[in-house]
């Protein structure tokens, strides 16, 4: 998101070289980059929260990102960002009526999708997921763009998971328990380049939650592709044949 100088400030080829503001002592100066950027952004983000428009993190983003004024390529762009940052339009701008980014459906945790039925596939464009505040942090990365799934066993085996195929970055995770208390049963962030995999145990009739988040947040998401499986235990008693053949041999008293 781009800042554009406010008198002092100077503009060569469109670019930002200098902006003037607040310095510590009371004084004033002009810098650039990122140092004057995020304050503007956060200053902004704060006149949106205040306005009483927006009640969610996500509602405010939504706002600042949805009323820039565009850049460069059509869209959001790894070099302007989602463009130039709008004060007066963010601050009015009502969340839902006109909303820029694409939907993730289970985005929330609330929202997951159903693991079902097995095998198990979902390739979804993670690029306009966000993160709830009370997403659980993951064993690397920072829970960016996090995508929720959920899958509870009708009896005690072994899930497999996996997001092969994946054009990012990806951290898989898998917990128990209610929303802003999970516990986490496991998790992977590289098994196979950035590819994650895992296999848990799990109990017959207990729900499990599957989160998946992007490692890095700039240039992070894009297509996932989670694959799932479950392979339920041998009853007591009986033993599979090998692990390459799908036999179950059983043995009596």
């Amino acid at each position: 998101m781009w800042i554009l100088p406010h008198r002092g400030g100077r503009i060569w080829g469109g670019t930002v070289e200098d902006i003037l503001s607040t310095l510590y002592n009371d004084d004033y100066g002009s810098l650039a980059g990122t140092s004057m950027a995020a304050p503007h952004v956060a200053g902004v983000a704060a006149l949106v929260w205040s306005s009483g428009h927006a009640t969610t993190p996500q509602q405010v983003v939504e706002a600042l990102l949805c009323t820039t004024h565009d850049l460069g390529t059509a869209g959001r762009d790894n070099y302007y960002g989602w463009g130039l940052l709008q004060a007066d339009t963010a601050v009015n701008y009502i969340p839902g009526t006109n909303a820029c980014l694409p939907t993730v459906p289970h985005d929330d945790f609330d929202t997951p999708r159903m693991i079902t039925p097995q095998p198990y596939t979902d390739i979804v464009d993670t690029a306009s997921a966000t993160s709830w505040e009370d997403d659980p942090a993951a064993c690397a990365g920072d829970k960016f763009r996090t995508v929720w799934y959920r899958f509870t066993p009708t009896a005690d085996g072994t899930l497999h998971l996996d997001t092969l195929g994946s054009t990012y970055d990806t951290v898989l995770a898998v917990y128990t328990g209610a929303r802003g208390s999970l516990v986490s049963l496991g998790c992977n962030d590289n098994t196979s380049g950035t590819a994650s995999a895992l296999d848990i145990t799990l109990a017959a009739g207990q729900s499990y939650s599957v989160g998946v988040s992007s490692r890095e947040y700039e240039g992070g998401g894009g297509t996932l592709t989670l694959h799932a499986s479950f392979e339920t235990f041998p009853p007591p008693g009986c033993y599979p044949v090998s692990e390459t053949v799908p036999i179950i041999v059983c043995t009596t008293k």
